[in-house]
This record gives C-alpha cells, structure tokens and sequence, in this order.
C-alpha cells in the first residue's frame, strides 16, 4: 500500500466511510427488505456518504487554493484529479448501453458532451451515471471557491459559510419551499454550503476561528437544513426514492455526516487508523465511481448474501486497477504540471526583482 506519511490519514478515513456508505446503500437497498425500510423512513445512508464527502472537499480545497495561491496550478491539479477517470466511466457506461448491456437509450450527443465537460447539472442535461451529479456540484464548487481567491475573499470563511447559508434559506426555504418558484433545488443549494461548512471545520481546527464562533455556526446551519427540509419534504415524502425525498431520512443523514465528521476531525486526528481502510480513502474516487458503473452488469441472483458480496468485491477490484492505472498516474502528471509551472512563475518572479533591483 502506497500510503505516504504525511497524508491526513483522517480525511481519508472519512472518505472510506463515505465511499462504503454509497456502496452499501446501491447495493443494500437491491436485496435486503429490512434495509429498505430503514433508508426508506430513518436514515439514507447514501446521502449520508455523499454528505461526508462535501465536507471533506470543503475542509481541504480552498485551504489548498490559499496555500497555492494560484489559480493555474489549482485547476491544474483538479483538472487531472477528476476528469481522467470520469471520462473513462462515461467511456465505459456508453460501450454498455452500446452493446446492450444497459437497458437504456443511447444519449443524445448534446447529452454526452455536456456530460464530458460535467456541466450537465447547470444545463439542463441528464446525467449519463446517476451519481455524476456530485461531481457537478464538486465542479461548481471549485468555480465558486476560484471566485472568491479571486476577490481575495478565501479567508474569510465564516462570512462565507454565513452568506452561503442565508442564500440556502432564502432560495430553498422562501422561493422553492414557500412560493414553489422551482420543483426542487434546495438541496443542492444546502449541500454547496456544507462544503462551505467544511472549511469551518479545518479554521476551527487550526485555531484560526473560536469554538463558540463555529458552534454558532453549526447552529445556523441545523437550522437552515430542518427548514429546508421540513418545508419541502414534510408530508411530500416519496417513498419509491427509497428516502432520498423523504424528510426524515434526508434530515438525519444530513446530521449524520456531520455529527461524524465532527467526530473525526475534532477528537480523533492523531488516531492510529487501519491501513486498509486509509487505504481504500485513498481510492474513494475510484470506489465510487466504478460501483456505479457495475450495478446492473451482475445477474440478479437468488442468494442476497452470493449477489452483495460479487458485487463489492468487483467493485474493489476494478478500483484498484483504475487507481493505480488511471488515477494516480494522471494526479502524479498533474502535481508535476503543477510544480512545472510553480517554479516557473518563481523563476520569473525572481528575475523581476532582480531587475527591480538594479533600477533602485
């Protein structure tokens, strides 16, 4: 295992129970009728997974930017963190409905090339894989954080997450909730400030913020979320989404993650993990992307247990093939594209003051 020390073994941690989460509720929710009732009416553990991995992103990414401090070599790096591998998927899922093995039409061109670039969300588009609408948002959110580096705006993350939360009120809450100006979109508006939510998370850490700074904060966000969802999934539930549209399924999961991450991050930084599952935290991108493109390739099978463990077990297999493969080989190549044009700007930097120098 290629697991390097000085790695925040935590946030990879957290993104093995988040990868593990959306595996277990694609694959869980197929088979076992106890679960379906639970995510059905009490938890949804996708969600749960989709929401740790916000708050992961939101801990690191604009603290990565600020630290960088610049741009190119920030979209860089995300550029070949996320899109080698997604385009192989979207390669991947359109030879299946190709030939045959997904019972669906093939997309429209307009479709997959939207898809390709991932603005399919803000474009009215479908999704080709259901689950590409998180890295949409992902995507959104790095366009967002450019924006505020930008404006030189990245440290002031409380206004921020406080600006980000009220936007998620007034849009999900008023225009959505009580004027019904939109069928839905809360959540997406919600989940972009947890991401936000998240950077609090690495202040707080790094004392950079008070305690009961980010408390108040925590606050205003559990009350943003139970408006948001009582308003619009409060007798609205729906059931046949197995919990995905039902209040509170969606309210605990989305509490879940963060009582979780808090947990985490807060008491148990310097935790010595298991390996493996760092590890597979290391691969999450890998896990979840690959499980969505296998679950309809395996036959159904009378025996749940037979059926659920095919099913992680390939997985997990091609995950490790596509990340040691795809995926680390393209964010080696970028980190090294990165430090190319790191040390270029300095060279030139460099040479300017000597200029500046000998002027003066």
């Amino acid at each position: 295992m290629d697991i390097k020390k000085n790695r925040l073994a935590f946030l990879d941690f957290l993104r093995f129970i988040a990868a593990f989460s959306v595996l277990g509720e694609h694959v869980f929710e197929r088979l076992f009728p106890a679960f379906i009732h639970f995510t059905t009416h009490y938890f949804q553990l996708g969600l749960f997974g989709v929401i740790l991995f916000f708050l992961t992103s939101g801990f690191i990414i604009p603290v990565s930017l600020e630290k960088g401090a610049s741009l190119k070599t920030f979209w860089v790096s995300r550029i070949f963190r996320l899109y080698p591998l997604y385009i192989v998927s979207i390669i991947t899922v359109l030879l299946g409905i190709h030939f045959g093995l997904y019972k669906v039409s093939f997309p429209s061109l307009k479709t997959i090339i939207t898809n390709l670039f991932m603005f399919q969300l803000f474009l009215g588009q479908p999704n080709i894989l259901g689950l590409y609408w998180t890295l949409c948002l992902e995507l959104f959110f790095y366009f967002v954080v450019s924006i505020i580096f930008a404006l030189g705006f990245i440290k002031k993350s409380v206004f921020i997450a406080s600006v980000f939360l009220g936007i998620s009120f007034v849009a999900g809450v008023i225009a959505i909730g009580y004027f019904h100006l939109a069928s839905n979109g809360w959540g997406l508006i919600f989940y972009l400030s947890t991401m936000f939510m998240g950077t609090l998370f690495y202040r707080l850490v790094n004392n950079e913020i008070s305690f009961s700074t980010f408390i108040i904060m925590i606050i205003l966000a559990a009350a943003v979320l139970l408006s948001n969802t009582f308003i619009n999934l409060y007798g609205h539930d729906k059931p046949e989404l197995l919990g995905a549209r039902s209040f509170l399924p969606v309210t605990t999961a989305i509490i879940g993650a963060y009582l979780v991450f808090f947990a985490v991050v807060i008491r148990c930084q310097k935790f010595n993990f298991p390996k493996v599952f760092v590890f597979f935290g290391v691969m999450s991108y890998s896990i979840y992307l690959v499980q969505g493109i296998i679950l309809t390739l395996i036959p159904e099978s009378s025996n749940a247990l037979v059926f659920t463990f095919t099913r992680i077990g390939l997985t997990i297999s091609i995950s490790l093939v596509t990340y040691h493969f795809v995926e680390k080989p393209f964010i080696r190549f970028g980190k090294k594209l990165s430090e190319s044009i790191k040390n270029n700007r300095d060279k030139k930097l460099l040479a300017e003051e000597k200029v500046l120098s000998k002027e003066f």
